[in-house]
């Protein structure tokens, strides 16, 4: 399954929740090795090299589908998960909305998910990974929407914006 074109579809409103802590591409991801690169040699990151995702960010708000992500950080936090931290208080600007839940608030949650997207409250795309955090794609789950959705209201209430966290 396309994640790019099931994203492209929704209408009304994409959720994302972020459980891993690293992932990893097969290092031919150009633009995200430019990332890593930069991040290791000054500590920021170039937000340009994002334009397509931004582009794609902005034209899916301005046509009125609300966007949230929740990610889950866990301490002490790595190099990846500060250097996305980093780009998610830039990224706020484009008109998403961008949490974060700490492992420990999660934890109390007593709730088990993995990775997961939710597309105009009807679908749910659940995030599949090797056993090296290396994404091998997504599929669709028409068994658990409650479970997600129950989640998803969980992560929101029990989270906060991106811009708020301090570390």
């Amino acid at each position: 399954m396309d994640l790019y074109k099931e994203l492209d579809k929704s209408e009304k409103e994409i959720f994302r929740y972020e459980a891993l802590q690293e992932y990893f591409s097969d290092g031919s991801d150009e633009i995200e090795n430019k990332i890593s690169q930069q991040w290791k040699e000054k500590g920021e990151v170039d937000m340009d090299l994002m334009k397509e995702w931004h582009d794609f960010i902005s034209k899916k708000i301005s046509g009125g589908v609300k966007m949230v992500w929740v990610r889950l950080v866990e301490f002490p936090l790595n190099e990846y998960t500060k250097s996305g931290l980093y780009i998610y208080k830039k990224r706020i600007k484009y008109g998403i909305d961008i949490r974060v839940i700490t492992k420990e608030k999660f934890n109390k949650l007593n709730i088990e998910i993995k990775d997961f997207y939710i597309i105009d409250k009807t679908k749910i795309l659940l995030m599949n990974f090797g056993n090296n955090n290396e994404y091998l794609g997504c599929e669709l789950d028409s068994k658990n929407l409650q479970k997600y959705k129950e989640s998803k209201d969980l992560l929101i209430k029990n989270s906060i914006p991106v811009s708020d966290f301090r570390y």
